[in-house]
């Protein structure tokens, strides 16, 4: 399951837009998708024709319910064809700041209620707030990815820096890794000054960028005033066939990212900010990383469930050197099944060995 945050703290770059006909394109081409709306003023959720104010359960429930553990998604989906549902916001959600300011762990509650998902979804897209707070906080903690809309315009380019350097200080709070990607939307290929900051862009993100351009398109703002995606008002629209364009893109990504979560790839990989330590085991209660490096203390070296793949992750700062290291799985020593890189122990095992510079 991939968990993709749309994220922007500035309105009018097409987050919602984005959200609404990414998820709706990738449940076209047969992808599960759960699109989940994060944003107190419940865009997504009437971009797809429902009132947010008359609905009685929201994903406000999954987060008031955290200290009573009776939520429940069954209560809260709503179907919206065979391969996409949607969870849907209204203002309650403006709330939740205050009424979880003494709550232990907020930061980690959408995380636990999507591993608690009893159905098989390929995709879940968060719509988050236009802003950086605890929901924005609660939906890069539970994604491993991110797709930011930027328009062509100078404002959209100031915020970026502080967008970013949020998404650096989660990383480095948490040890978990955000893939982040750009994507350009409502662009007019007439204007010069959009294609002057396109090449701004491009030489910003680089390989970051997503090669798919949402061109401007009224058609976009009249679909979303029917309440339906482009997909369902207007096939033949440029607006559909580039948020296509942009389902396959993601979608071709599939492969790379079950590469990545398994085999060689999973092996100690350096990052910004330290190396990343992973480990796959979807039957482990818990994992902890041990090594000459944390005294092979396993109390120090918890590491983090990251789906319901049962990825695990952990994210340390090492000077150079060689090191070595073991997995501490439900309280079992093993050796890292990735890193073919072994040293004797000198008590009959063997330990995984990873040099750094």
């Amino acid at each position: 399951m991939r968990t993709i945050s749309i994220i922007n703290q500035k309105g009018g770059c097409g987050k919602t837009t984005t959200s609404v006909n990414l998820s709706a394109c990738l449940s076209e081409a047969g992808r599960k998708v759960l699109l989940v709306d994060l944003d107190p003023q419940g865009h997504s959720t009437l971009s797809f024709d429902y009132q947010p104010d008359k609905i009685q359960f929201t994903i406000y429930d999954a987060f008031a319910t955290s200290r009573t553990n009776t939520f429940s998604w069954d209560k809260v989906l709503l179907k919206q064809s065979e391969n996409l549902y949607i969870a849907p916001a209204n203002l309650l959600l403006s709330f939740l700041e205050r009424e979880l300011a003494n709550y232990i762990g907020r930061e980690k509650i959408l995380l636990a209620r999507l591993m608690e998902l009893d159905k098989p979804f390929d995709y879940v897209i968060i719509d988050c707030p236009p802003s950086l707070g605890l929901l924005t906080v609660n939906a890069l903690t539970a994604s491993s990815e991110a797709i930011v809309p930027i328009e062509p315009s100078f404002f959209s380019l100031h915020g970026l820096n502080k967008l970013l350097d949020t998404v650096r200080l989660q990383e480095e709070k948490t040890g978990h890794i955000i893939k982040v990607h750009a994507l350009v939307t409502i662009f007019n290929n007439r204007a010069r000054f959009d294609r002057e900051l396109l090449r701004e862009i491009q030489s910003y993100f680089g390989q970051s960028l997503l090669r798919t351009i949402i061109r401007m398109s009224v058609k976009l703002g009249e679909a979303a005033s029917f309440g339906k995606p482009i997909g369902s008002y207007n096939r033949s629209s440029i607006a559909y066939e580039d948020y296509n364009a942009l389902a396959s893109e993601i979608m071709m990504q599939e492969e790379y990212c079950v590469t990545e979560d398994s085999g060689l790839a999973l092996k100690p990989q350096p990052i910004d900010g330290g190396i990343i330590f992973r480990y796959k085991n979807p039957e482990a209660a818990a994992v902890m990383l041990a090594g000459d490096f944390n005294n092979w203390s396993p109390d120090s070296g918890l590491m983090e469930k990251r789906d319901m793949a049962g990825l695990w992750e952990r994210l340390i700062t090492l000077d150079p050197g060689t090191y070595q290291y073991r997995f501490v799985v439900d309280g079992k020593w093993i050796a890292d099944p990735s890193n073919p890189i072994k040293a004797d122990d000198n008590l009959g095992g063997v330990n995984s060995v990873i040099t750094i510079g």
